[in-house]
């Protein structure tokens, strides 16, 4: 018998059980709790399953990693693909003359939620660019949204990206410690900066993401990039705003 054909006559016993004892109103009714029982048995466990159980295990190839269900484990196992927790956020305030720049494309004054509409997700993009660029070798916009604050634009964007640079080597060990790093990508205090010197700035920020990943792995042997959140504040009595800036790393030791 081919595995094509078992697949088959498995399908059919299902049928075949559900029918059987299933009461009549109108037309044949399902049991669906039945039905999910003996599809189990069967080994017909859906994908989401899998993935929750995938989710919900705490070992890295193999190896048990403590504490237990740690928050970015799973971004580890699955390194080279796109994982929900590892992201950029960003929360910056801009004028709208910092939204237009670089676009020729004529404009209506009177229509702003249309413009941004159209506009947003080309900075979003070009966002993605700029990670692309300091560390990821793919990026995604998840998500990307703005609203007036007084003469500003609160513009909100949530990117998914893969690291570029491997994880690197993990130690040989019956166990492995899950350790996230933080990094203040300002060395200190808030930065304050005009909204015009905004795409320079986070570049230097992502560029700084790079190169502490890098450190980190020179002395662990590993490293991942978690998440980078980048958030400004205005500054009342002041064309400048506050910046605030961090980035956490993953590490198993």
């Amino acid at each position: 018998m081919t595995a094509m054909q078992g697949s088959f006559l498995k399908i059919v016993v299902v049928v075949l059980l559900l029918l059987v004892g299933a009461p009549l109103i109108g037309s044949l009714i399902f049991n669906v709790a039945a039905a999910a029982y003996i599809m189990q048995m069967m080994g017909m466990v859906s994908d989401s399953q899998e993935k929750a159980a995938e989710r919900r295990a705490s070992d890295f190839q193999g190896v048990k990693v403590v504490p237990e269900g740690a928050p970015g484990l799973v971004a580890l196992r699955n390194f080279d693909n796109f994982e929900q927790t590892r992201t950029v956020s960003l929360n910056m305030h801009m004028r709208l003359t910092d939204i237009r720049r670089g676009d020729q494309n004529a404009f209506d004054v009177n229509d702003v939620e249309a413009y941004l509409a159209s506009r947003l997700p080309v900075l979003a993009r070009a966002e993605c660019d700029l990670v692309v660029k300091a560390f990821a070798s793919k990026c995604a916009v998840n998500k990307v949204s703005a609203r007036p604050t007084e003469d500003l634009y609160q513009v909100n964007m949530r990117l998914t990206f893969v690291q570029r640079e491997p994880f690197g080597e993990v130690a040989k060990a019956p166990e492995l410690n899950y350790v996230e790093i933080p990094l203040n990508l300002n060395d200190g205090d808030d930065k304050s900066i005009m909204t015009d010197s905004w795409v320079s700035q986070r570049t230097r920020y992502y560029d700084a993401v790079a190169n502490g990943c890098a450190k980190i792995r020179a002395q662990n042997k590993n490293c991942a990039v978690m998440t980078v959140t980048i958030a400004s504040t205005p500054q009342r009595g002041s064309s400048a705003i506050k910046v605030n800036a961090g980035a956490r790393y993953a590490i198993l030791q």
